[in-house]
């Protein structure tokens, strides 16, 4: 991991280290603090999306709703069976491809 050194100036107005240094000393004092890459901490296809402005990224999403959609995606709620307001007699969405959820095992012996 590579770190790069940015120096930077603090001004701070504490009374706890102007009693060490003085308050002229503790104002103008600089101090380095490496500086991570987005990259090293999030992998570069997050830090692509994090250096996006807010409205690249509104773009970007409706974008990969589209795909989604268009793949046969649903925006349908799943439904909670922990809810008091779930209904098992409710008729519930057909699939897209039109078939049962599950398999149909064969119990002949072919």
């Amino acid at each position: 991991m590579r770190l790069a050194c940015q120096p930077f100036t603090m001004n701070c107005k504490s009374d706890w280290p102007a009693a060490k240094l003085g308050v002229e000393q503790w104002q103008s004092k600089t101090y380095s603090l490496p500086m991570i890459s987005a990259e090293e901490l999030v992998g570069e296809e997050w830090a692509e999306w994090y250096r996006l402005t807010p409205a690249q990224r509104w773009t970007e999403t409706s974008l990969l709703w589209q795909t989604y959609l268009s793949l046969g995606g649903s925006l349908d709620p799943e439904p909670d069976t922990q809810s008091p307001f779930f209904d098992a007699q409710a008729p519930c969405p057909v699939p897209a491809d039109g078939r049962p959820g599950l398999r149909v095992i064969r119990r002949s012996g072919v």
